[in-house]
């Protein structure tokens, strides 16, 4: 015959209770590694966007129509972000920081801005490819063409929290019949480089557990 004791009884009582707690644990915020997680962010320093140097010429320059992407590219991240949950986005406009040209895998200067901005995080972007379509909405020469990077770090840590790329150069439906669902979203058209950039941006934002 078993004999069940006070104590046994009340170690069953105890491990029911442990095991439903954990059964009904919220799954609200997602993780980036087992028992972590994830931070939401106070606030985000949004840095401009980097352009990367045309070396093909003799003296290396950046090219306008980068330049005009990256500009493009920091309103849709500064816009995109005041929509999530951060309590504090700051733009390169409102940022206090000499004007200089901050280095995306140089930590000591993303440190030294996120003082003066008395702001641990650092968004971090880079445009590559910034190409309008050539046509119009129905028939096209050349469809939209854009290629961007995205980087959160915690400078307080030296860390990367958060790594994505976007690049795409549209399709059309009978070259790419797997794009059915995307092509549908975007009212089966030739979109613009700055549409293509937009729904980019919002795509990468949203799978970002930090912001959403």
């Amino acid at each position: 015959m078993v004999i069940i004791t006070r104590n046994m009884k009340l170690l069953a009582v105890m491990t029911v209770c442990s095991l439903l707690l954990v059964g009904c644990a919220s799954t609200d915020r997602p993780t980036i590694a087992p028992n972590n997680e994830v931070e939401l962010l106070s606030c985000v320093i949004i840095l401009p966007t980097k352009v990367p140097y045309d070396n093909s010429s003799a003296a290396p320059r950046r090219d306008p129509v980068l330049q005009e992407g990256a500009h493009f590219l920091q309103q849709q991240l500064t816009r995109e972000l005041r929509s999530a949950r951060v309590a504090r986005v700051m733009d390169p406009e409102q940022l206090s920081y000499g004007g200089q040209d901050f280095a995306a895998d140089n930590f000591s200067s993303l440190q030294r801005v996120a003082r003066q901005n008395d702001c641990p995080y650092v968004l971090v972007s880079e445009i590559n490819r910034f190409k309008q379509r050539q046509g119009g909405e129905f028939a096209v020469d050349a469809p939209a063409s854009a290629s961007f990077a995205l980087k959160l770090v915690d400078t307080r840590s030296q860390s990367v929290l958060w790594y994505s790329t976007f690049a795409e150069t549209q399709q059309s439906l009978l070259s790419n019949l797997l794009s059915f669902n995307k092509a549908k979203s975007r009212g089966f058209k030739w979109i613009t480089v700055e549409d293509l950039v937009t729904r980019g941006v919002r795509e990468k934002l949203h799978n970002n557990p930090y912001f959403y």
